[in-house]
């Protein structure tokens, strides 16, 4: 028998640009063909379609009132939740099919031209209208929440849907960050407050949570004495080790009874349990220090509690490493899926990596397990 578990108001520094200056693509944080910041970038965009989705099909209670909690005056979050209304399918459109809006990451500072002709820095800028894509400033946000990333890209997005800007009889047209739109001031101020109000509606509907999290997808074949294999599959949670400067560059990941994803073969009053590990320090770099990156692979005999409530400890019984690789940090599918095996006692375990995805979601709910101990009481 075999188990497996899968284990208000803010300062938004969102201004825009309507001239797109060339930027460089960010190679920090690489792993398994992506990189982490674009991974939840475009996490963030499918979630921020759903939340519009999910806006339009609300009430329309919900919907008058989503610009609520902000300290908006009745005038400012009458038209804040009149602008969502009106550009919400609009907005939906341009981030669905393969004619979606570009998200591009710069390893350079993203810098605008302000008044009087001088420079400053900004979170992300895009041209005003549908074309052209979104520049984000790698630095800037990189450690954002889900729920300030959405309101960045929803302020974003806004530049790129016409709006109508006074009465019905006014022509429709685009927002600009300096010019003054409904009771707002600037179209900064409106898009501050419309971009808050959808992250904030995401976090408040649970369709977004505190924290990202990068998951690692294993699948995996047992197979015993030669005869019929046994096929689970499954993910981790990424164990990120944090610097200033490189915050997404060590990582490790994988397989085991302290981790989110477990694969085992009970046997009575025991049963044997599969370690593997993904190591990484360098951010999946080619010119990394490769001697720290490396796949451990373990398999363990787990004993039950006895009736006396005493537990022996865990027996080794086989270990591997693999050295100077680490599956996620492959580019090529092929290479990436590289079967990592391990046997004893005539059990052998093959498992290969499948890649990594991102994830927005409420952190405590999703670490729940989803089955017991494969080794229950242990």
């Amino acid at each position: 028998m075999m188990a497996i578990w899968n284990k208000t108001w803010l300062l938004l520094l969102l201004t825009t640009v309507f001239l797109m200056e060339p930027t460089a693509s960010a190679h920090t944080g690489i792993g398994s063909g992506g990189d982490v910041i674009a991974a939840y970038l475009e996490e963030t965009r499918a979630l921020f379609v759903e939340s519009l989705q999910r806006f339009q099909l609300s009430s329309m209670k919900i919907q008058e009132n989503i610009c609520d909690g902000q300290g908006l005056e009745a005038a400012l979050k009458r038209d804040c939740a009149t602008f969502l209304r009106q550009v919400a399918g609009a907005m939906s459109g341009l981030h669905s099919g393969p004619g979606r809006v570009p998200f591009e990451l710069s390893k350079d500072p993203v810098t605008v031209t302000g008044p009087g002709g001088s420079q400053y820095r900004v979170a992300a800028k895009t041209l005003t209208g549908p074309d052209g894509s979104v520049t984000f400033d790698y630095g800037l946000i990189l450690r954002r929440s889900p729920k300030l990333l959405m309101a960045l890209v929803a302020h974003e997005t806004s530049h790129k849907v016409e709006f109508r800007h006074g009465s019905i009889d006014d022509p429709r047209l685009y927002i600009e960050d300096d010019a003054p739109v409904l009771a707002f001031p600037t179209g900064r101020a409106l898009l501050d407050a419309a971009g808050l109000a959808i992250a904030n509606f995401a976090e408040h509907t649970g369709i977004i949570g505190q924290k990202f999290s990068v998951r690692d997808k294993f699948y995996c074949e047992i197979r015993q004495n030669g005869g019929i294999g046994f096929y689970q599959s499954g993910d981790d949670v990424r164990e990120f080790s944090p610097s200033d400067d490189k915050p997404y560059d060590a990582f490790r990941t994988g397989i085991g009874p302290d981790r989110k994803l477990q694969i085992g073969v009970s046997q009575g009053n025991s049963c044997l349990s599969l370690n593997v590990m993904l190591h990484e320090s360098t951010g999946c770099q080619p010119n990394g220090n490769s001697a720290s990156r490396f796949v451990d692979l373990k398999i363990y005999r787990l004993f039950r509690r006895a009736a006396d409530g005493t537990v022996r400890e865990p027996e080794l019984l086989r270990g591997r490493k693999i050295d100077r690789w680490n599956p996620a940090c492959e580019d090529d599918q092929t290479a990436r899926e590289q079967p990592m095996s391990i046997e004893a006692e005539n059990i052998v375990f093959t498992c290969t990596y499948k890649g990594m995805v991102a994830a927005a979601y409420t952190y405590a709910e999703k670490m729940e397990r989803l089955a017991g101990d494969i080794c229950p009481g242990s």
